[in-house]
């Protein structure tokens, strides 16, 4: 018990340290809960070590109390009364009779004996209670492959990626779509390779570049121009529609921009027309227009990426990217976004219809996402932010995932990263531990000092026959001469009133025992042969 109680807490020691043991994570026993298992087999392990000691204190009471506590300690001595000797039986007893009776008669050995036993009905709820299944945060130290580097793709001019993260922007606005692997919110991070794991839940932190697209949003009426003085003008004719929109660019000069700009690079007006019918039959014209200048933040960020879904989970921005030796925060871009809605002219037939469908496509998706609310005429109010919130909405997104696909190029080198489990392991509670390991150090210490005072005890008594038996019984006790005095009917008590005035001790050379009458004068007559005699009817038997 004292080498479990140290292994218990050594267990306890390096599950702490390790946050728990690596366990598999299907349970084999699929008709069995794992909770079962957890407690029914600690327990199945425990209750021999209880059973142990159990029997160990049934040897204790039958023989402890024969040897170190009376009747034969005190027969051995002598002058032992009745009670004290050959009337004493604590296996008769329960446990709760024996407590009292050895309490009362300091009979400590088979108090202390006991009261292990009391402390062993612990081990088995402690047991039951020492293992638990967690999923602890495990972190782990591993090295990707990092699969995309700052950079402007050579492949920008043919507007595939605009045209596909329109598409999506669309699709992620109109049906509620997460957004895309490496991307969250306003961010994009250069992807990198994603570990094998079996936790759906597990993530992978590494250190990478990340780029945040803003918008500016301030909002105008039709006739849309910031207090700086940049001015978007759009002109169309109302009759073609009821319901019209798209996207222009501003004018370079009016906004502080080089009129040399590439008008990829220029901020752009977003516009809406609505047309119905009013209260009183007159056609009533609204519109709204919202100017943007669309900005990147480059950083080095800490991301933190889910390894099932590559879903950008976190992002820890940590410092500026300040180097100008790539195209992006350097030449041509010089850390300046495209807009994604206006390009130039184009000689391919192809990439001017991309263009067009974008152009169109973006303001599209918020005018159509606008109509469908129940307060569709509450956008065009005077004051109202509802085109700015989701122009900024449907905008922030479309920026983000460009920024994914256009500003990142093909990469090929080592990361070092974190591998982030929430796998079942495997976690010893530390209260049940303690407990366990200090009832199993405290019964086993007891339980050693019980044994060897039992054996300093017995050394000098001698018994040709372990008491027990019928037959054992009387073969000490055939020659003590006060069984003519009791008869088969008598009960405990009338057997306790005949021997009351007898003393009782043991020949310490046969381990017979002696009875004495004792008179009011204490005058002791013998009732025994003496040894002797007994001697010479055994060596004649």
């Amino acid at each position: 018990m004292i080498l479990l109680a140290v292994a218990t807490e050594i267990a306890l020691h390096f599950s702490n340290r390790q946050q728990g043991f690596a366990v598999p994570q299907k349970n084999v026993f699929t008709f069995v809960p794992a909770s079962f298992l957890l407690s029914f087999f600690p327990i199945l392990f425990i209750v021999p070590l209880a059973k142990l000691w159990a029997g160990a204190n049934w040897g204790i009471q039958t023989f402890q109390a024969s040897f170190e506590t009376p009747p034969y300690v005190v027969l051995s001595k002598g002058d032992g009364q009745a009670e004290d000797t050959i009337l004493l039986d604590y296996m008769a007893l329960n446990n709760w009779e024996t407590l009292l009776v050895s309490t009362k008669r300091k009979h400590w050995l088979v108090l202390v004996s006991l009261m292990t036993v009391f402390v062993t009905s612990f081990m088995q709820p402690l047991a039951g209670s020492v293992f638990t299944l967690a999923t602890p945060e495990h972190r782990q130290e591993i090295i990707l492959q990092a699969q995309r580097a700052l950079g402007l793709v050579s492949t920008f001019n043919n507007l595939n990626a605009f045209s596909s993260a329109a598409g999506f922007t669309d699709s992620k606005i109109y049906q509620g779509l997460p957004d895309p692997p490496f991307v969250a919110g306003q961010w994009a991070v250069a992807q990198f390779e994603i570990p094998q794991t079996d936790d759906a839940a597990a993530s992978v932190e590494a250190e990478v570049d990340g780029i945040a697209t803003h918008p500016l949003f301030p909002q105008f009426q039709f006739s849309a121009v910031l207090p700086d003085g940049c001015t978007g003008r759009v002109q169309f004719n109302p009759d073609d529609s009821n319901q019209q929109y798209g996207v222009v660019q501003v004018d370079a000069a009016s906004c502080g921009v080089d009129s040399d700009t590439d008008i990829q690079l220029l901020p752009v007006m977003f516009w809406f027309f609505h047309s119905a019918l009013g209260g009183q039959g007159q056609n009533v014209t609204r519109a709204k227009g919202v100017i943007c200048r669309p900005f990147m933040k480059v950083q080095t960020v800490l991301a933190t990426v889910n390894t099932s879904t590559s879903a950008l989970t976190s992002i820890k921005p940590l410092a500026d990217v300040t180097q100008t030796d790539n195209n992006v925060t350097g030449q041509p871009l010089n850390g300046q976004p495209f807009n994604g809605v206006i390009f130039p002219q184009a000689n391919n037939t192809f990439v001017q219809s991309r263009a067009l469908t974008i152009s169109m496509g973006l303001p599209g998706t918020i005018y159509r996402n606008a109509s469908l609310t129940p307060d569709f005429g509450d956008f065009f109010e005077d004051g109202s932010t509802s085109f700015l919130s989701l122009t900024s909405s449907v905008y922030s997104t479309y920026l983000s995932v460009i920024a994914k696909t256009v500003y990142f190029v093909p990469a090929d080198s080592s990361l070092n990263a974190t591998l982030i489990n929430h796998l079942s392991r495997l976690v010893i509670e530390p209260l049940a531990a303690h407990g366990l390991a200090a009832v199993l150090l405290a019964v086993g210490i007891v339980g050693m000092l019980v044994h060897l005072l039992h054996r300093h005890a017995r050394r000098d008594l001698y018994l040709t026959a372990p008491p027990g038996s019928i037959g054992a019984s009387m073969a000490l006790a055939f020659h003590a001469g006060f069984g003519a005095s009791l008869t088969p009917y008598d009960d405990g008590e009338s057997i306790g009133r005949k021997l009351r005035s007898m003393r009782f001790s043991m020949d310490r050379r046969t381990g017979a025992i002696l009875a004495e009458e004792v008179d009011d004068g204490d005058a002791v007559t013998p009732l025994t042969r003496s040894s002797e005699e007994t001697l010479k009817g055994y060596k004649d038997y």
